[in-house]
Parts: structure tokens; C-alpha cells; sequence
């Protein structure tokens, strides 16, 4: 409801308030008509009766607008009264303002982005506004039917109201001004409060949905770039492919132009020979293969031949093994290989005594006897082991010399020394890494210097009185005893002889390490100076080859230096 004297609409940059200052109907009291001794409501009826005097037409009844009109009530009229703006002019109005020659600049992002824009907060808000118009349209109509029914009422039945506020005096009825202008602010006021409380519940619902829009847009952001990494990866590819099929595309449409530009009846001709060729060229691809195929069969029946050719002389083979394997064996045969057997084992030492299934049985020089497996070491042919001769098989070393009918070699302490040393290397070894030919170099080889050794502790022993003896696993002592007459003097030369076995393939290859050192003592006699011998000793060993021998010769020139000397 509005009054009369209210104007038009504010301007869009007026500030709407609350209207300040007006009366309320709680306020009363503190009117300056309050202050003077109101009348009680019947008494003022009583007084305002119309008396017998008044006209009649004062009886009659009075429309509901007569009445309003009267106390300067009006309700507003939507089509007559002019809105505020509320709402900012949009980014789109803004744009829309612009120059064509800026819409026709602007990107395909730009435009994609306002289309996102307006997807996202422009179309809900638009769809607010037009739920808001619908209803506030159907309150209006409800309303209007609402005052119709009441104006008929009212104008059927008079409410009491009506007389009494045309007949009231002026004092009552400046009064009944004073409170249907105060419910007339209260009801305007309320009609606000459910007006905003009604938009708010609108503009609620609308931020949630923008709430959820924007999540949903965040979640299809990160969709959008985890598709943007893998489109980027094929983007490149895609791009030189489209370029080519562009230009594939422009050069096939030159040619079609090209061919709808030319004479059609040499077009024709033209078809019609490359028609004949094609037709040539498929008999003739025809007979190719035809061809082809009977090269296949010629070339199978080849190969079969070839085949045939193989297994005869694989036959011919094996029946030439069998019958050099079933002939007889000519006298000179024989001695040509017993000669070259003989050759052999006097080249190298090795003889073979006995064969028993896979093992073998070997004699090195007549003294030594090595009983092993030759198919649990590794095989000449091949460099590395294989999985069936992974495990050692028995092997054994022993000293037969001393069995002989015809002059037997005792084991003398220091080839017993070398034997046991040798011995053990042998049962550390794998053999599925060592050779056959690498097992014999170590044997022969360290027997060798075995029998050296021996040879100088035999000669040391026709000259001086020689003692043998093994201090421990690897060292052995060799002592010579010089008696000095001339000058009454004893001396002990010592030999210390250390053989140590290496390890692994590499320990079998070098064979043992062996080291000799002297030691020289005086028993009795002249003091002579023991360093000075020793290291004199040790200066000869060293130009005789020490475990090769030259024993006896130092011994000898040191007994030669000594008496040279003579007695101090």
C-alpha cells in the first residue's frame, strides 16, 4: 500500500532506506493530541450519532475504494509505478556496447571464456529472476482476486468501521487518521520483511547452486589438465599430420581439377589403355606366379635331393667307421703307434696304466701314480662348466717308485714333504673348472722341483752330514753339518724350504710357490760372524736359482771362504 503523497521511484544511484522518522502506532502516547483527555471510543460514538436532523443518505452504503480514497489508502499499481534498478548492469550489456570492430578481434578463447561465464552464473541468476517473476505475477493476481471478493463483501455488508469513521467528528476522525496511518507503515514494513526473507531464500538456493557449479568446475579444471598433458604429448603428431594431409589434400585436388580441365575423350583413351595394361599386368603376374610356383617345387625337389645325398654319405660315413673299426691292424701299424706312445711318455712323463669305466689310472716318471676321472674336469673344448660335472669324483696321488722289482726308490722325507703338499691341493681343487692338461702341469711340475730338491739334499748328504726334517705343512728344514779342522770349528747350515699352494684355477696354473732360505750357526770354534755367512749364503742361493739347485756349491764355497781365512 502507498500513499498519495508519495512520488515516483528513486533515481538508480539513490540509497534505499528505511524511512526514518514517521509515527507508530506504539508511539501514540507521545503525540501532542495525546496529551489532552481522550474520550473513551463509545463515548465519541455516542457523540458523532447522527441526529434526527442529519439527511438519510448519511445511512447508505459506501464502496470499499470511496473509502480508502477517503482515508488516503491506495494499494500500488505495478503497470503505473516506475522500478528501481537493482541489480549492476552485467559484463555482457557491458560488451555489448562495444564496436563491432572489437567483437570481430576478440579470440575464440575470449569468446569460449564469456560463453563459460554465462553458462555458469548468468543463466542461473536469469532463471531466478524469471522464477521470481512467475510468482510475484501469480501472488499479484491472487491478491487482486483476494481484494475483489473483499470489496464486494464490504460493499454487500458495510463493516461498522465505515460508519463510524464518516460520521466521527473531526477530533476522532483526525485520531483514526493518525492509526490507519500507522497500520498502514506496519503493513508496508511487513510486506518487506517477507519480500526480503522470500528473495533471500532465492538468492540461498542460488549460491548454493553457483557453490556447486564452481566445485564442479574445479574438478572438471583438473580433468581438463590431466587431458590437456596427454593431448599435448599427441598434439605435435597430430598437427604434422593434419599439415600433411592438408597439403595430400591440396595436391589431390589440383590433380582433380586438373582433370575435369582436360579433354575428356583423351581422359578416356587414356583410362582405357592404363585399363589394358592393368590387364596385362595380371596375366602377367599370373604366369609369375604360376612360374614361381613351379620354381618352388623344382627347388623342394632339390632340396629333397640334397637331403637324400646328406643321409647316403652320413651312411657311407658310418659304414667306413665300422669297417675301419672291424679291420685288422698291420705289424707296422702297431709299432708306429707304440713308437709314437713311447715318444710321448718320454716327452712328457705320463703313462697310462689302466682304464676302469670313466676313470684312469697314470704314472708321472715311474714314481708317482694319479687315479682320477677325466669326465669331471673340464673339457678342452668348452670354457665353462656344465651342470653334470659340477661335483668332484674321487682322485688320488700316490708314490710307487719304492714298489719297483728292479731298483726301488725309497719316499725320502723331502718328496714325502713335496707329496703331501701336492696332495692336498689336489683334493681343494674344483675340478669341474680345471683341465686335464692344467691337472697334469701341476703334478709334473711340482715334482720336478721335488726331485731337485731331493737330487741337492742327496748330494749335500755324500759330502756332509745332512739332516732332513718338516717343521710343519709348508716348511721343511734341510741341515748340513760342516767340520772345520783346521780351524776346530762345527757350523750348521740350514735350508728352510717353504712351498705354498695357491688358490683357485690360477693357484693350479703357477704351481707351487716355493721359497728357500738360509741359516747359518756356529756350533763351536772361531766366532765367526753368522749375519755376514747367512747373507753371503743367500747371495749365492740367489745366483743358483735357490730350489734349483746350487745347494752343494754354496756349501762348498762358503768351506772354501772359511778355511781361506783361516784361524783368527
Amino acid at each position: 500500500m502507498n500513499t498519495p503523497s508519495m512520488g515516483a521511484s528513486p533515481s538508480k544511484g539513490a540509497l534505499m532506506t528505511t524511512p526514518q522518522g514517521q509515527a507508530h502506532f506504539k508511539d501514540v502516547g507521545g503525540l501532542p493530541s495525546a496529551e489532552k483527555p481522550m474520550a473513551s471510543f463509545e463515548e465519541r460514538l455516542e457523540n458523532a450519532k447522527p441526529t434526527a436532523t442529519e439527511p438519510a443518505e448519511a445511512q447508505d452504503r459506501i464502496h470499499l475504494q470511496d473509502f480508502l480514497n477517503r482515508t488516503s489508502i491506495r494499494f500500488m499499481e505495478l503497470t503505473t509505478t516506475k522500478r528501481r534498478l537493482t541489480v549492476a548492469p552485467t559484463a555482457f550489456e557491458s560488451s555489448a556496447d562495444k564496436a563491432p570492430t572489437d567483437l570481430e578481434q576478440s579470440s575464440t578463447g575470449a569468446l569460449l571464456e564469456k560463453s563459460v561465464v554465462a553458462g555458469a552464473c548468468t543463466v542461473p541468476m536469469l532463471e531466478l529472476y524469471q522464477h521470481s517473476c512467475r510468482e510475484l505475477k501469480r501472488y499479484i493476481a491472487e491478491g487482486r482476486s483476494i481484494v475483489r471478493e473483499i470489496e464486494a463483501d464490504t460493499y454487500e455488508d458495510n463493516p461498522a468501521l465505515f460508519r463510524e469513521y464518516m460520521t466521527a467528528p473531526p477530533d476522532v476522525k483526525a485520531l483514526m487518521d493518525n492509526q490507519f496511518k500507522n497500520v498502514k507503515t506496519h503493513a508496508r514494513l511487513l510486506s518487506k520483511a517477507m519480500w526480503y526473507e522470500w528473495r533471500m531464500k532465492l538468492l540461498d538456493g542460488l549460491k548454493e547452486g553457483l557453490v556447486q557449479i564452481s566445485n564442479g568446475m574445479d574438478e572438471d579444471a583438473q580433468v581438463l589438465s590431466q587431458q590437456e598433458r596427454h593431448v599435448e604429448a599427441l598434439l605435435p603428431k597430430l598437427m604434422e599430420e593434419n599439415e600433411r594431409l592438408q597439403s595430400e589434400h591440396q595436391i589431390l585436388k589440383a590433380q582433380a581439377d586438373e582433370l575435369a580441365s582436360c579433354d575428356q575423350d583423351e581422359l578416356r583413351q587414356a583410362r582405357e589403355q592404363l585399363a589394358a595394361v592393368d590387364e596385362d599386368l595380371q596375366a602377367k603376374r599370373r604366369l609369375a606366379d604360376e612360374l614361381e610356383q613351379e620354381l618352388q617345387a623344382k627347388e623342394q625337389g632339390i632340396q629333397d635331393a640334397v637331403e637324400r645325398r646328406d643321409e647316403y654319405h652320413a651312411e657311407i660315413k658310418e659304414a667306413e667307421r665300422v669297417r675301419q673299426e672291424s679291420r685288422g691292424w698291420k705289424t707296422s701299424e702297431v709299432a708306429a703307434l707304440q713308437e709314437n706312445v713311447a715318444a710321448l711318455e718320454e716327452t712328457y712323463g705320463w703313462k697310462i696304466i689302466s682304464a676302469a669305466g670313466s676313470a684312469l689310472t697314470m704314472t708321472y716318471k715311474d714314481a708317482l701314480q694319479l687315479y682320477f676321472t677325466p669326465s669331471s674336469f673340464l673339457s678342452p673344448s668348452s670354457s665353462s662348466p656344465t651342470a653334470a660335472n659340477t661335483e668332484n669324483s674321487p682322485i688320488s696321488l700316490t708314490y710307487i717308485a719304492d714298489t719297483h722289482e728292479h731298483h726301488p726308490t725309497p719316499l725320502t722325507t723331502e718328496k714325502r714333504f713335496f707329496l703331501q703338499i701336492i696332495r692336498a691341493q689336489l683334493q681343494c681343487l674344483t675340478q669341474s673348472s680345471t683341465s686335464t692338461p692344467d691337472l697334469f702341469g701341476f703334478v709334473s711340475r711340482n715334482w720336478d722341483v721335488a726331485l731337485t730338491i731331493a737330487e741337492e739334499v742327496r748330494s749335500l748328504n755324500t759330502q756332509y752330514i745332512t739332516t732332513t726334517s718338516i717343521l710343519s705343512d709348508e716348511v721343511m728344514n734341510v741341515q748340513a753339518v760342516l767340520l772345520l779342522q783346521q780351524i776346530k770349528t762345527k757350523l750348521e747350515v740350514n735350508f728352510q724350504v717353504q712351498a705354498r699352494g695357491g688358490e683357485g684355477e690360477e693357484g693350479i696354473k703357477e704351481g707351487l710357490e716355493v721359497a728357500v732360505r738360509s741359516d747359518v750357526k756356529v756350533v763351536y770354534g772361531e766366532g765367526l760372524k753368522e749375519g755376514r755367512m747367512r747373507e753371503w749364503v743367500d747371495g749365492r742361493l740367489k745366483e743358483e736359482g735357490g730350489e734349483r739347485g746350487g745347494w752343494v756349491r754354496c756349501v762348498g764355497r762358503l768351506e772354501e771362504k772359511i778355511k781361506g781365512v783361516g784361524k783368527k
